[in-house]
């Protein structure tokens, strides 16, 4: 976790939140708080503000490297940084050494691995259409590409612990930084889950009784 995750979080994202998806944000606080070793997304216009995030991350102690233009790649570990370019765009499968790279549970690493890359996207439409149950509604990806997901990653099932760990690390930072309105979108995903799951054990109840 770096020093101010709120400053660095909020400086990144004024500065440079145009130029990314909104799937960055997910991805950018799991990193500032530690869950994350080192994420990977696309960026706009690199060369034009190339400058600025060198000295965003020499002020946050992070170190960043892009590919092919567009691939953008943030650590704290100049190394990871590095390794993580080079796993990324090698020609042969990789799906379970880039996974650990980007701090994924290893049994989501094994579970993409077994399907390949180019299967990501449709078994993840699949997987969301399925029940999320009680607290493992946390870790439903469907959110992701808004920026509103609890983990960065699609998990290897609907129940898998690893990923709810992950999901939970992250809520308890939002619990404790609940007052700014910086995590208003996480903050209302949460307590709209919760509804869901309050609701989702009355009629539990009520169908037994």
């Amino acid at each position: 976790m770096i020093k101010d995750v709120v400053h660095g979080y909020s400086s990144f994202i004024s500065t440079f939140g145009a130029l990314f998806l909104p799937s960055l944000r997910t991805d950018l606080i799991l990193l500032l708080v530690g869950i994350k070793p080192c994420l990977r997304t696309k960026v706009q216009d690199y060369q034009g503000h190339e400058v600025s995030f060198t000295q965003w991350g020499q002020e946050h102690h992070l170190f960043h490297a892009v590919a092919f233009g567009d691939f953008f790649y943030l650590s704290p570990s100049p190394g990871l940084v590095q390794q993580a370019k080079q796993i990324d765009h090698a020609l042969v499968p990789h799906e379970r050494s880039f996974g650990h790279l980007l701090g994924y549970p290893e049994c989501c690493c094994e579970k993409i691995a077994s399907l390949g890359e180019g299967n990501i996207d449709a078994y993840e439409m699949q997987l969301v259409k399925e029940p999320f149950k009680g607290e493992f509604t946390l870790i439903n990806p469907a959110s992701y590409r808004q920026g509103q997901a609890f983990i960065s990653h699609v998990p290897c099932s609907t129940t898998c612990m690893p990923s709810l760990i992950q999901a939970k690390k992250f809520t308890q930072f939002l619990e404790s930084h609940r007052g700014l309105s910086l995590f208003a979108p996480w903050i209302e995903e949460l307590e709209k889950q919760k509804g869901d799951c309050h609701e989702h054990k009355h009629t539990s109840l009520s169908t037994v009784y």
